[in-house]
């Protein structure tokens, strides 16, 4: 598996991430938004298209923008597609995604955050802790029930 690094070009700061899958860029669509192309699965076979939005916390991503995404698939011949967000999507958004016939996955901030933190991506440790609790090998169970 092999490490990228790059600048992030909005926040100068550099960023880093693994490859585990075959991607291009393969389209450029209506207000300059990337959408990519994944080839997943051990033989590339299946094609996920991603497309990201970096928006303020207060800006939701609504349907329009949704059937936009769905207008790249159908165009593209897909049928799959992830749509991410720093935000979060509008209701409408999200019932207009399980209502067409391509599969679109919705990830939003509190989901990308969550995930980022599931696999390090993007996050460092700052502070552990380790909880401790009694060693029964070592003092025998019957020592350890009388202490509690």
């Amino acid at each position: 598996m092999k490490v990228y690094a790059g600048t992030d070009p909005l926040t100068g700061r550099e960023i880093r991430f693994r490859k585990t899958c075959k991607t291009e860029q393969t389209a450029q669509i209506e207000l300059g938004k990337l959408l990519a192309q994944a080839a997943a699965g051990p033989l590339g076979l299946d094609r996920i298209y991603v497309q990201a939005k970096r928006y303020a916390a207060e800006r939701a991503v609504g349907r329009s923008e949704i059937q936009e995404f769905v207008g790249a698939l159908h165009g593209a011949r897909a049928d799959r597609g992830i749509f991410i967000t720093t935000s979060r999507f509008t209701p409408e958004a999200v019932t207009y995604a399980d209502r067409v016939a391509a599969r679109v996955i919705l990830l939003d901030g509190l989901a990308l955050s969550g995930l980022m933190v599931r696999y390090n991506i993007g996050v460092q440790d700052q502070q552990t802790y380790v909880i401790k609790h009694a060693d029964e090998d070592f003092f025998g169970r019957e020592l350890i029930d009388k202490a509690q």
